[in-house]
């Protein structure tokens, strides 16, 4: 008789088990299939970036006068972090942003030789500063709290906000460009 209460005991607690991990699993793989990151951890579109101080790999000092005036790409990175790695192939790949002035900030041990080969590759098209735990700085920005951040700020006011290249930066397609006939 006892062997049969343990037995049933048994069972219950295995199926329940197999229950508990069946959920977990599918749990596991909803989150998987999200694009990095939610976007509604992005920067608010129409925010004013806020005061920040930050020197480049050059030695320039940058501020938020950088970003005060003009058309500008703020990307904020993390050593690191996957979905950056893409975003930073995707900006060094042959994408024209001489007219954006774009600015990289990226976050975490400077000191690192990734921290050193993300600066050397996203130096190729702009301007990259190294930044630790700087809340002053990713506040200004309306609080970059997740990796990877690329914000179109026009005028000190944050105009687009995304995790891709294409979602800040529109490139026409060949036919939506018209010529002065065709309008």
């Amino acid at each position: 008789m006892t062997l049969c209460v343990l037995t049933a005991v048994l069972g219950i607690a295995t199926t329940v088990n197999l229950m508990l991990t069946c959920a977990v699993i599918r749990r596991l793989r909803e989150i998987e299939s999200r694009p990095a990151g939610s976007d509604d951890k992005l920067p608010a579109v129409g925010t004013r970036v806020g005061e920040f101080s930050a020197e480049t790999v050059a030695g320039q000092h940058i501020d938020r006068s950088d970003v005060a005036a003009g058309d500008s790409l703020v990307g904020f990175f993390l050593v690191g972090c996957a979905p950056c790695a893409k975003l930073t192939d995707a900006l060094t790949s042959g994408a024209d942003l001489s007219l954006l002035d774009p600015l990289f900030f990226v976050s975490g041990d400077a000191a690192s030789a990734e921290a050193q080969e993300i600066a050397a590759k996203l130096g190729r098209v702009g301007r990259v500063a190294l930044i630790g735990a700087e809340p002053e700085l990713t506040d200004a920005f309306g609080g970059i709290g997740t990796y990877p951040i690329l914000l179109r700020v026009r005028d000190g006011v944050i105009s687009q906000a995304g995790r891709t290249l294409d979602s800040v930066v529109a490139v026409p397609s060949a036919g939506s460009v018209r010529t002065e006939a065709q309008a």
